[in-house]
């Protein structure tokens, strides 16, 4: 395939844990999609650490699940594509390696991980408000190290519609509704036509940390 998705170890972008419980909270309503201003999507995109949990590629032969295709020629680093953890921060983004650890305090669906937050490492995301667009404008300067797979010289936009998310972590624990921001980037290839990439990501929620030198933080993913 011509498209090439992430290119290094660190090239794999910012969500498939299945919280079940009784008596959860109903989720609180989200703005409809064309409500959402400024404001509200900067503090959605920057109050969270985000990491991306499915990755799928759309054609007119359909919709492929790329952690699931043997075939794909990155099939590493979408397999590692929930190490990397996603801050965005002044238009730039940022992020920290992320380790599984054991749960001890959540549902047994949630996954737990922890952060070292000492060294947060650059990478050539960027995203800017587009008034037109009435969105967030996320883009790459280059496809070598891209974190996240946006076609060099495209752009990628949230899906307004698709974001879900919560205030507390209590709230995002007892929710039947799980969080969710979805970006979308396309592309037209000349011989498979427009190619569509679909990234749902999944905030990360502090529950603690170790107190050492090297900033360790806890946290989990419903």
């Amino acid at each position: 395939m011509k498209t090439r998705l992430l290119n290094s170890v660190f090239s794999v972008l910012i969500l498939v844990a299945v919280l079940v419980a009784c008596q959860k909270e109903e989720p609180k309503p989200t703005p409809p999609a064309d409500s959402w201003t400024r404001q509200q999507l900067m503090g959605v995109l920057e109050s969270y650490l985000w990491r991306v949990e499915d990755v799928f590629l759309t054609t007119k032969s359909g919709t492929v699940d790329l952690s699931k295709d043997p075939t794909f020629a990155y099939k590493d680093y979408i397999a590692i594509r929930k190490q990397p953890v996603f801050w965005f921060r002044e238009g730039f983004a940022l992020f920290y390696m992320s380790q599984p650890i054991t749960n001890t305090q959540f549902a047994d669906s949630v996954e737990t991980v922890y952060i070292s937050r000492k060294i947060a490492y650059p990478t050539d995301l960027h995203y800017v408000w587009d008034e037109a667009k009435k969105n967030i404008v996320i883009y790459t300067d280059s496809s070598e190290f891209s974190n996240l797979k946006i076609p060099l010289m495209k752009t990628a936009l949230p899906d307004k519609a698709s974001i879900r998310v919560y205030t507390t972590i209590e709230e995002a624990g007892a929710a039947q509704a799980h969080e969710n921001l979805t970006i979308v980037a396309e592309e037209n290839d000349p011989v498979i036509g427009k190619m569509t990439y679909t990234f749902n990501l999944k905030p990360l929620w502090q529950y603690g940390r170790a107190g050492d030198l090297n900033q360790t933080f806890y946290y989990a993913v419903f």
